[in-house]
């Protein structure tokens, strides 16, 4: 186990975010995003991440990635409701036993949240209609 907060979840998660990408891809396939049409490396976790995952946790499939390489970014979508905030506050909620306290990581039109611990972060963020 890391001593890495974000990296200790991502191995309770059984996340194995230090296989190559090609070993990633040879585990749990590429397929195309849902909703962005681009390819994606797509790991189910129980539990996940966070409640409310529309999909699983995924990592991009591009030709400028080295497939020799660990992926260093992995992205999720949650919606537990209609309501922005809400889901932001209830996403940081179960994260929070994990990684302590989140910081505020608002935008000009988004809200956020965000642990970084050395070189790994992990952000939620929002954009509520009115912003």
């Amino acid at each position: 186990m890391s001593s890495n907060p974000i990296h200790t979840l991502l191995d309770h998660l059984g996340v194995p975010w230090q296989l190559p990408r090609a070993a990633l891809a040879e585990r749990y396939g590429i397929r195309e995003h849902p909703a962005y049409q681009w390819d994606v490396i797509g790991i189910e976790t129980s539990p996940p991440i966070v409640h409310g995952l529309m999909w699983p946790l995924d990592v991009q499939v591009r030709p400028q990635f080295s497939p020799t390489m660990p992926a260093t970014y992995f992205s999720a979508i949650a919606r537990i409701g209609d309501d922005a905030r809400e889901n932001l506050r209830r996403c940081a909620a179960e994260l929070v036993p994990r990684l302590g306290e989140p910081e505020i990581a608002d935008s000009a039109n988004t809200q956020g949240k965000r642990w970084v611990f050395g070189a790994a972060s992990l952000r939620l963020t929002v954009w509520p209609p009115e912003l």
